[in-house]
């Protein structure tokens, strides 16, 4: 019984060490990276995988599946050659999108059902009239440009929001380099 419990034991212990490297790389998410070169080249669709001392790794893969297959070339690029670092969340752009869509149609059914009303213009010549009978005359009327107007006002905020990119100059020195190091940890695979 001792016997079987201590092989259970090393085996849940040993599965866990091997995995460990893996979970790491899926906790995280990888941010599309783009390095531009002192010679004015640039390293496109690219990841940081790990920030050294004098030198960053970049890695060709950004979806977490190639990390798992090993299908990843690695690249150590010095700092000396780095002019400039630029980030972005992958899908950021459709991300934000979707979720500013979501926040404004639910913003506009709120106000929709705050606007529901049969209530007729009143007939006093006013601003307010003039803009009650030229646009709506019914509940339902209302209702259309109640949703949609806070629906796409959310898509382009989210829209907006989501292709935040961040932009961080080396420019070949690693005073600046290190001073900007915690920020390039957020963005690397390996810490």
């Amino acid at each position: 019984m001792k016997l079987t419990v201590l092989i259970i034991m090393s085996f849940i212990l040993f599965s866990t060490s091997i995995l460990s490297q893996e979970s790491l790389i899926l906790k995280k998410p990888i941010w599309e990276t783009k390095v531009v070169l002192s010679s004015d080249t640039a390293i496109e669709h690219a990841a940081i995988f790990e920030l050294k001392d004098s030198s960053i790794v970049i890695s060709s893969a950004t979806l977490k599946k190639d990390y798992l297959i090993g299908n990843y070339s690695i690249q150590k690029l010095y700092i000396p050659q780095i002019r400039m670092i630029q980030s972005k969340r992958r899908r950021g752009l459709l991300h934000g999108m979707v979720i500013g869509t979501g926040f404004g149609l639910l913003t506009g059914c709120l106000f929709a059902t705050m606007v529901r009303d049969d209530r007729p213009c009143i007939q006093d010549g006013s601003l307010r009239n003039y803009f009650c009978e030229a646009t709506w005359t019914s509940a339902e009327d209302k209702v259309g440009p109640t949703v949609l107007i806070p629906t796409v006002l959310g898509m382009l905020a989210g829209g907006l929001f989501g292709s935040i990119s961040f932009t961080i100059p080396i420019d070949g020195s690693i005073e600046k380099y290190n001073r900007n190091k915690k920020k390039l940890a957020k963005y690397s695979i390996k810490k």
